[in-house]
């Protein structure tokens, strides 16, 4: 099967076969002919090369054709398969993810645990977030299976938002801490809590897509 496969994305290889079939089918037809028709086998050959072909079925044929080969090149696009080379880099990444960058017991672990309603917290506890969010920005850093490049995309898009309120909306303590100002809480307490309660469903958020992506990758990848 790979054998054939290699002959028919030769160019050349490819050409010839095509009209081999094409051959074949001619000679197909005509016999089917000479009996529906009761002929004999030439003049059945001299009426397939000269029916006349209306232009409405040349023009079906060809819309025909051309949805066919839209409708292959799109689901060949859509269906990805792994190579040995592929699903090589594809894992590195994923370890790299599961076991340097993002590992269970670091920054995961803490947004599945902390309350950010005024209690301070220490930023290195969300360290592994800033140091995700920097590998993503260069340009080698990307599965090449797009179900999971989609959700690593979509899981620093949480990362991003969540360290971009952190940056903004949570200032630092007389002991060097992070928080979202107590006080906030009877001075401007809707402020406080559309704070508190977006970090706290955007944590909600990337654990979920940190999940979705590791349970993914561990059976795609089948490590």
């Amino acid at each position: 099967m790979k054998q054939l496969k290699k002959i028919w994305a030769d160019p050349v290889w490819s050409k010839v076969i095509s009209a081999i079939i094409i051959a074949i089918g001619a000679v197909f037809w005509t016999l089917i002919s000479t009996k529906i028709d009761d002929v004999d086998f030439q003049t059945a050959w001299i009426n397939l090369w000269t029916f006349n072909i209306k232009l409405w079925w040349l023009t079906v044929g060809i819309i025909i054709f051309l949805l066919l080969f839209w409708l292959r090149q799109f689901f060949k696009k859509s269906i990805f398969k792994y190579d040995d080379e592929t699903i090589k880099l594809d894992r590195q990444i994923f370890e790299k993810i599961r076991t340097e960058l993002l590992p269970q017991t670091g920054a995961i672990y803490f947004l599945r645990h902390n309350n950010f309603a005024g209690f301070s917290f220490n930023t290195d506890s969300i360290e592994d977030l800033d140091n995700f969010e920097h590998e993503c920005n260069k340009s080698d850093f990307e599965f090449l299976n797009p179900d999971l490049e989609r959700m690593k995309i979509e899981l620093l898009n949480s990362v991003d938002h969540f360290t971009g309120q952190i940056a903004v909306q949570t200032f630092p303590t007389n002991n060097g801490r992070q928080t979202v100002p107590p006080e906030w809480e009877i001075e401007q307490p809707e402020r406080f809590w559309e704070v508190v309660n977006d970090l706290h469903r955007t944590k909600f958020q990337i654990c979920d897509k940190y999940d979705e992506l590791i349970k993914l990758g561990r059976r795609v990848l089948k490590i």
